[in-house]
């Protein structure tokens, strides 16, 4: 998913460098930017920490996406600046900037989170991937045969007798 949001806005902000657009600058919005990037830090902070703690690839994932966030807010911000100064096709570059860390974010956490199962053995430890998981017995294979002396917490396992079986 994160690789189409990279795709999509590497083709606007090329876009962009083609065919310029004057951005207005807006204080509220730009303080709201460095705020906004400053709390997605917090979370990517957080979310390390956490995924340590607990030893979760999926939170590492998490801290991944809101430190991406928090650089392409940063980014925006620094655009919403630097535009209405005469530098209109910097939108476009930060943007194209943007999709570099969105693609390297992506290819960083496909090859990490891989790297990762494979250390902590995953589905397939010490076995070859064919074999990895055994078949599920068939529900027409035989059933166990219970001696007649098996005791279970009840008490004694009273015999299997043709009639108790169904189908």
């Amino acid at each position: 998913m994160l690789l189409g949001v990279a795709v999509g806005m590497g083709r606007g902000s090329f876009q962009r460098i083609v065919r310029p657009q004057t951005v207005r600058f807006n204080l509220a919005v730009f303080i709201l930017l460095l705020v906004s990037a400053a709390f997605k830090e917090w979370m990517a902070s957080l979310s390390i920490y956490l995924g340590r703690v607990i030893n979760s690839t999926t939170l590492f994932a998490d801290a991944w996406h809101h430190r991406s966030d928090a650089i392409a807010t940063v980014l925006v911000a620094v655009g919403l600046v630097v535009s209405p100064l005469g530098f209109f096709r910097l939108d476009g570059v930060l943007g194209l900037a943007v999709t570099a860390l969105l693609l390297w974010v992506s290819w960083d956490l496909s090859r990490n989170l891989g790297q990762r199962a494979d250390r902590q053995g995953g589905p397939t430890r010490g076995r070859s991937r064919s074999s990895a998981r055994s078949p599920a017995p068939s529900p027409t294979s035989s059933p166990a045969t219970v001696s007649p002396s098996t005791t279970t917490p009840a008490g004694p396992r009273p015999p299997c007798t043709s009639s108790s079986r169904s189908g």
